[in-house]
């Protein structure tokens, strides 16, 4: 493919986004289409009023990232770590796909008119040709053919990752979860979103993507466009990639602690907010992205990491992560308005008003066997009926319940959420930086770490007694196996250091030091309601010592 037969899309963010034609099949489906419905922000504009992004504006600029992170990466590493992965890709491809998808039986031009260069890819141009010479052991495999193939997936896996969310994203989510954990036996469909080692929304994203991916590979004849859309729904079916630590590399381009999805909403969501801080050097960070070997690192697999010349703009990127969710997502009117909506969604859910989202999200996950590479046909119409449901389909049903709940917090959260009227709720405490008593801190975040299971039994248990709890999970930045958020690559070859970033930079460290100052719980009354801030801890206080398995000493570990 030339850049002439690519599809263009003019972005605000990047200038502008190439689209493969494979590519464009995807976009166009349904199930994908949905997320232009689907606000990034959740209610966030009923407070910043222009701050509304779209989940699918964000996927393709997710895309677009993943192709310069990933060919910055491999182009800036040492040849024998690039060799390893590229290598180890096609061999784990092959046993992925039980021997669907095998590059080496690709002419070396198979796979390159799949994607266009990007003007800012090291690898094209001046590397191209050492690239093309390369070759990976005696398969005949050159560099060029699994790059080109790997960044292809790496794209594919970026443009699907946020197809379960659910209408205004993540505060649905969290209701959901609260209902599930009580719901009747009838919607024992729903127990897949408990327990689970990812977020709903990514249980739900790998069973839709690979809904689309079944549907438009009924369509596709290309045999390089068939392999890449193959190798994706065989992913997609794979919800640990142990044992492909290759193709786990790829995914941690995706779902990594520096990956291309936060590289995009920080930047989209700091635009659209106007916040002139949530940005980073991008070209300075991709110009310094490379590859560590295994053998540097605790997991034993090759991994993202930077240059020396990287440390700043990854202090750049975490910190206007860390002063996003601070002025964004935790900003008292927005948590507000998300506490709301998750309270009016629960009560929304309950009745007749949610039964048929309740029963196409059971059928749909039902459906979804692990490990099933394709899907089936049942799940297909199922994810075709679910793409129905986007913010304003639940905007609409919110607007119906809400006539019948008028009364008491539940009433409040109605009316906020339909109306934004002013005093329906409010907060005992505002923002952590804010508060003279640092006792409030100290006691609001003492049970800001109980599990998921005893928070939703406590939050249950508030509700009754007139409090709404918001307990912020953030944290700036986790640590892998290592003890290590990311890692500056320090030499070449053998004699190669990666050493966490934490230890390089004292900005980075004083991230943690500053989340753990700041409260980490938000609680909310009925306007009318003027208990302290104290007096609303003290019933916090109670509910937690009377709620079981609940110790004190777990919350405040």
């Amino acid at each position: 493919m030339t850049r002439r037969t690519a599809h263009v899309v003019r972005d605000p963010v990047h200038d502008y986004l190439l689209v493969a034609p494979h590519e464009l099949r995807v976009v166009d489906h349904p199930i994908v289409q949905r997320l232009r419905r689907i606000a990034q922000t959740g209610l966030a504009e009923l407070v910043f009023p222009e701050a509304r992004t779209t989940r699918f504006v964000h996927s393709l600029g997710a895309m677009h990232l993943a192709s310069r992170f990933l060919v910055a990466a491999v182009s800036n590493a040492a040849p024998s770590v690039r060799g390893a992965l590229l290598a180890g890709v096609a061999a784990e491809v092959e046993v992925l796909t039980e021997g669907r998808v095998v590059l080496a039986a690709f002419d070396d031009d198979a796979l390159e008119p799949l994607l266009p260069a990007h003007p800012m890819s090291p690898s094209r141009g001046r590397d191209e040709a050492a690239l093309r010479r390369r070759q990976l052991g005696p398969s005949g495999l050159t560099e060029a053919r699994v790059l080109v193939f790997a960044e292809a997936v790496t794209r594919m896996l970026a443009l699907l990752h946020d197809l379960g969310h659910l209408p205004l994203s993540h505060d649905f989510e969290s209701a959901l979860v609260t209902y599930a954990a009580s719901a009747p036996e009838a919607d024992a469909g729903l127990a897949p979103l408990l327990g689970a080692r990812e977020p709903p929304h990514e249980v739900l994203s790998r069973v839709l993507g690979r809904a689309v991916l079944t549907d438009v590979l009924a369509e596709v004849d290309e045999p390089a466009a068939r392999a890449v859309l193959d190798a994706t729904r065989a992913l997609l079916g794979r919800p640990s990639l142990e044992g492909l630590p290759h193709l786990a590399t790829l995914d941690s381009f995706v779902h990594g602690e520096l990956d291309v999805d936060r590289a995009d909403y920080l930047l989209r969501d700091g635009r659209a907010l106007g916040l002139d801080f949530a940005t980073y050097d991008l070209d300075r960070l991709l110009y310094n992205l490379t590859l560590a070997p295994a053998e540097a690192t605790p997991a034993g697999r090759i991994a993202l990491a930077v240059r020396p010349g990287g440390v700043h703009p990854v202090e750049s990127f975490l910190l206007a992560r860390g002063r996003s969710h601070e002025t964004f997502i935790r900003h008292p009117k927005v948590a507000q308005l998300g506490a709301a909506f998750r309270r009016a969604t629960v009560r929304t859910l309950e009745a007749s008003e949610g039964a048929r989202l309740r029963r196409e999200l059971g059928a749909l996950l039902t459906a979804a066997s692990p490990g099933d590479a394709a899907a089936g046909g049942d799940r297909a119409a199922d994810a075709r009926s679910f793409a129905e449901w986007d913010d304003a389909a639940w905007l609409y049903a919110l607007r119906a319940r809400g006539q019948s709940v008028r009364e008491g917090l539940d009433g409040r959260c109605f009316e906020l959420v339909r109306h934004r009227t002013k005093g329906a709720l409010r907060s005992p405490w505002k923002r952590g930086v804010s508060l003279v008593d640092r006792t409030v801190i100290e006691r609001a975040n003492a049970f800001a770490s109980a599990s998921e299971a005893v928070a939703l039994q406590v939050d249950e248990a508030l509700r009754h007694e007139g409090v709404l709890v918001v307990r912020h999970r953030y944290v700036p930045y986790r640590l892998d196996a290592g003890g290590a958020v990311f890692r500056v690559l320090y030499g070449e070859g053998d004699g190669a250091v990666a050493r966490p970033i934490d230890t390089v930079s004292a900005a980075v460290r004083g991230l943690r030091e500053a989340w753990a100052a700041d409260v980490h719980v938000h609680a909310f009354l009925a306007g009318d309601d003027d208990r302290s801030p104290h007096a609303v801890l003290d019933v916090c206080d109670a509910v937690l010592a009377r709620t079981a398995p609940f110790r004190p000493e777990v919350a405040r570990a």
